[in-house]
């Protein structure tokens, strides 16, 4: 169980290290291009797919098929010269005899391959 007036008091002097800009520009460089950690594999390895602590079993798929895959994803940027196409649905909605229409805007790629 976390105590709260730890996680007050690192959160107060995570703050304060912020205000320090030579100390931020330091982080900034370090995390940055090749220096950063998260680039080496043996780190990248660790949160990678099922190792990654947001890992949720492999329904990154959801609602789509495992049939839509980045190799597909990228066809279709290339077919659409990757232009981003954007598709705007209307939903009527009614209460009590008024009649409301929101618009969603949505990016699913429809498509016929």
């Amino acid at each position: 169980m976390e105590n709260p007036e730890y996680k007050a008091n690192m959160m107060k002097r995570s703050a304060e290290q912020w205000k320090n800009p030579e100390r931020k520009a330091k982080h900034i460089e370090m995390m940055s291009g090749e220096t950063n950690p998260m680039k080496r594999p043996e780190i990248k390895a660790m949160f990678t797919g099922e190792n990654h602590p947001n890992w949720k079993g492999g329904v990154s798929f959801d609602p789509y098929c495992h049939k839509f895959n980045n190799q597909l994803k990228e066809r279709i940027r290339n077919r659409d010269n990757r232009h981003v196409k954007i598709l705007i649905v209307a939903k009527k909605k009614t209460v009590q005899g008024i009649q409301f229409i929101t618009f969603t805007t949505i990016s699913p790629i429809v498509t016929l391959i």
